[in-house]
């Protein structure tokens, strides 16, 4: 039986290890691995840009000329049909004089950041612009779709389009992907790693039988070769029931437990659909203390037909009659079953 647990433990371990670390993996890919970028810091947009070598990288730049806006991302809330603006693009103007690269290119800005690219093309259009500037870091991105079809139109009216560039920079993304969703997804790879270091932690140094200590520390008549005994003779229900003359043992996660049969006055299959699901065998004793045994509907009518076959001592199925009489009638409930065929054991074990 040990060596039964210990594979048990180890099988369901390293199963739920390899999906914890499979889960981190798939997590990380789905945010580009942005956390290694955003670690690493973004590019410095300077001197004459290559545009081939910057496409998708994650840069940074001090924006201080702003010609103006050219598209804007809106959403409408369907029960109030209010409108609002999700973010803006501007047509920002860069130059080095150095190099003497110009360009003009695209910013996305999310509403709640537009500000200070607002200040600036305010300050220009007033005439009392004093080289504000506006730190921008995000994904340097090749514009398509819609939004390069606004650009070209804004800046084709401006007779701009000599000096453009089809590349916009996308302010709080990392590799394509929003920073607020790319910390949400390095973070629960990180939770799933360290489910997956813990649960190696536990293969390592784990007690697969703890709780079958427990209950011999708890039942000191009980020997371990008894229960090594009923374990071998039970009837094996599913791949996580095994119930014998006197004990069930079952599964729960990685743990095997035991719990004395015998005492069972009541059991019955109870199941719950939706949010809180659950599929169980419900078992109360001659304390009226409740015990739960997860079993899909299958293994727990398989359970509960051995119980009625071997356990006169028990009553099997639910009657809201009997769960009065449970509740308000006890010692009654008592004489259904339990106490008759509790005496004829004690009688025999006299005898014997």
């Amino acid at each position: 039986m040990l060596e039964e647990l210990k594979y048990r433990y180890r099988k369901y371990t390293l199963k739920w290890i390899a999906i914890c670390v499979v889960v981190a993996i798939l997590m990380l890919i789905a945010s580009k691995f942005g956390i290694i970028t955003i670690l690493k810091g973004p590019v410095e947009l300077k001197g004459a840009w290559n545009l081939e070598d910057l496409e998708g990288k994650y840069v940074t730049l001090d924006v201080d000329w702003v010609i103006g806006t050219f598209a804007e991302e809106t959403s409408t809330n369907a029960k109030t049909r209010v409108t609002t603006t999700k973010s803006v693009c501007y047509l920002g103007s860069y130059y080095d004089e150095a190099s003497n690269y110009q360009a003009i290119y695209g910013i996305k800005v999310s509403n709640s950041k537009k500000d200070g690219l607002e200040r600036i093309m305010d300050a220009i259009y007033n005439g009392s612009y004093s080289y504000e500037n506006q730190r921008i870091t995000g994904t340097f991105q090749k514009m398509d779709g819609k939004i390069l079809q606004y650009y070209n139109e804004v800046l084709a009216e401006g007779d701009l389009l000599a000096d453009s560039i089809p590349y916009a920079i996308f302010d709080e993304e990392v590799n394509g992907v929003d920073i607020i969703i790319v910390y949400i997804l390095t973070g629960a790879a990180a939770i799933a790693l360290i489910i997956a270091i813990i649960g190696l932690i536990g293969l390592l140094i784990g007690k697969p039988d703890k709780y079958i200590k427990k209950f011999l520390d708890s039942n000191r008549k009980v020997t371990l070769s008894g229960l090594e005994l009923e374990y071998s003779k039970g009837k094996l229900i599913g791949m996580n029931i095994v119930a014998g003359r006197k004990y069930t043992f079952y599964q729960t996660g990685a743990y095997m437990h035991v719990v004395d049969h015998s005492d069972f006055v009541w059991a019955y299959y109870f199941s719950r659909s939706g949010k809180n699901s659950q599929s169980l065998v419900r078992t109360f004793n001659s304390n009226k203390n409740k015990l739960d045994i997860n079993a899909c509907r299958v293994d727990a009518e398989a359970l509960l037909l051995y119980y009625q076959e071997s356990q006169p001592q028990m009553i099997v199925g639910y009657d809201k009659e009997l769960e009065k009489c449970f509740h308000k009638d006890f010692e009654t409930f008592l004489g259904y079953c339990y106490n008759e065929a509790k005496t004829k054991w004690e009688t025999e074990e006299q005898l014997f």
